[in-house]
């Protein structure tokens, strides 16, 4: 199956979606950050409930625009190696003038989630990124709502009926002041799978380790493709 087939199936199915993993990128193939911006662009969510993006380039408008697409019924969010892709105002050396670029579009993103998800049930990240350079963030809140269980390293949590609504909870994450700004992400590296069933369709990398909250899929009938796979479930 063609890369760029890949969104397609996805908008094809969105109507019927409930449940949708996403990965995009591999470090070590040279892949067009626009499939998420044609994906977000013409996507339409009518059933969805769980979205977990990992290992995509987004700019913050598809990023904002998928999300407003899902947001009605949104009810669970993971992001794992969201790597945001923006023009870079200054050279990426590590400088004043970047650590203030990358501050501003850390805001823009928290901004995005808290005005789009409000009412959320269950929100994760890990590895939330500038081109591939890693944000290091503070949680004054990590023990007060009481989810230390569900953290891991890296890996922020928020989840409805704790002590702070999910605005409280953004308007106090913040970047650690001082922080290294040479921190890449992970190297990465897999195919391109789908797996596709009559109430779910998963677009993502089948053999990384890092994922969280999944849930279980039986993947079966499969057809081989170029540098990926198609299953057909049931």
């Amino acid at each position: 199956m063609p890369q760029q087939s890949l969104p397609c199936l996805v908008i094809r199915a969105a109507p019927n979606l409930h449940i949708l993993r996403l990965g995009l990128w591999d470090q070590f193939y040279n892949l067009s950050s626009n499939q998420f911006t044609s994906l977000a662009q013409q996507v339409r969510f009518a059933c969805f409930s769980e979205l977990h993006l990992r290992w995509v380039e987004p700019s913050q408008p598809s990023f904002q625009l998928c999300l407003r697409t899902a947001a009605p019924t949104l009810q669970l969010l993971t992001l794992i190696a969201v790597s945001f892709d923006d023009p870079i105002p200054v050279g990426m050396d590590p400088s004043p003038e970047l650590r203030e670029a990358m501050s501003t579009l850390w805001r823009l993103f928290l901004n995005t989630l808290r005005d789009t998800i409000p009412t959320i049930g269950f929100f994760r990240m890990r590895w939330v990124a500038y081109h591939q350079r890693r944000f290091s963030i503070m949680d004054p809140l990590e023990s007060a709502i009481g989810l230390r269980d569900l953290y891991s390293h890296d890996s922020y949590v928020y989840k409805i009926n704790t002590s702070v609504s999910l605005t409280e909870w953004i308007d106090q994450l913040e970047l650690r002041p001082g922080y290294p700004l040479d921190r890449l992400l992970p190297r990465h590296r897999s195919m391109l799978t789908v797996y596709a069933t009559l109430r779910l369709l998963t677009i993502t990398n089948s053999t990384n380790s890092d994922d969280i909250c999944d849930s279980v899929f039986e993947p079966h009938n499969y057809l081989p493709a170029a540098r990926g796979r198609v299953a057909n479930g049931a």
